[in-house]
């Protein structure tokens, strides 16, 4: 469990502020050219059907904007929790890093359920399909859910630690 996926999220959230920044920074200038107005109306008038719904690309933009946000202060607020829980004396190191991940996913899957709610998206209907998807991939990846849930496990059982060093001695080199 190591930094690998401190870094992903590191960069995720770097590049999520980047895009939210750059979408910030147009509409300021498209304000001060005195033509948001105008792009508004633009981008409300272009249409596409996805599946059997009827999209503009304001509404798809204001989507992956509200995504965007939403999962940028979900990272943040897994960061300050990680953070405080990684400082807290009284627990110990393997329950702190079970609770790191756990509530970090935690936040993450209610940053996408929000944003997904709030762009308009009936989220009774990914249930659904959550559950067969689910299902599907737990036939398939069976195995290594079953080591992912085992090395929690190991760590909430306190056998092993952090930090432990495993020596094999293989024929005396």
């Amino acid at each position: 469990m190591g930094g690998g996926t401190e870094y992903k999220a590191g960069a995720l959230l770097y590049l999520f502020e980047k895009l939210v920044t750059m979408i910030v920074w147009v509409a300021m200038l498209l304000t001060v050219m005195g033509i948001q107005d105008d792009v508004v109306r633009w981008m409300a008038s272009v249409r596409f059907n996805f599946a059997n719904a009827h999209m503009t690309l304001l509404s798809l933009a204001s989507g992956v904007l509200w995504v965007c946000v939403t999962l940028i202060v979900a990272m943040w607020a897994g960061a300050l929790l990680d953070d405080r829980l990684m400082r807290a004396s009284s627990l110990d190191v393997n329950l702190k890093v079970v609770l790191a991940r756990v509530a970090r996913a935690l936040m993450i899957l209610a940053a996408i359920l929000v944003s997904l709610s709030i762009v308009g998206i009936d989220i009774t209907v990914l249930g659904v399909f959550g559950g067969a998807l689910g299902a599907g991939l737990g036939f398939g990846l069976q195995k290594i859910a079953s080591n992912y849930v085992s090395g929690f496990i190991i760590l909430l059982d306190r056998s092993l630690r952090l930090g432990d060093i495993n020596i094999n001695n293989q024929g005396g080199r």
